[in-house]
């Protein structure tokens, strides 16, 4: 099985966050932090606080989004549902989708040093 220093490297990567996001949500210093990661114990019931942290973290987020559209937008947008056998709150939920990806893609390419063009 995975060691738990593991899972918690892993869950801080795949959110993309640091030691200091993690050290501001549970509430100590980053030092405390660092000593998690090093091979000192984690207190057993900072590890349960930890592990409902990575639960709640990776559920998803239910948000409701408003736009206003002119009416030509808003049949372009029912035209394209309808191709794809989507309502149009379907279309748009899944065009977001993709915008956030395309947008969290650039910006850990930027990250790593790409340049842009």
């Amino acid at each position: 099985m995975t060691d738990f220093r593991d899972q918690l490297k892993s869950f801080l990567r795949e959110k993309g966050e640091d030691r200091d996001w993690l050290a501001a949500r549970m509430g100590v210093s980053k030092k405390t932090v660092d000593n998690w990661f090093s091979k000192k114990p984690i207190p057993e019931k900072k590890q349960k606080l930890l592990r409902e942290l990575m639960e709640k973290e990776q559920q998803p987020k239910q948000v409701e989004i408003s736009m206003d559209f002119t009416p030509e937008q808003l049949e372009m947008i029912r035209q394209a549902a309808a191709l794809r056998g989507e309502t149009p709150g379907e279309w748009c939920e899944r065009a977001i989708k993709a915008l956030t990806a395309v947008s969290v893609a650039l910006n850990d390419y930027h990250r790593l040093g790409g340049k842009g063009g």
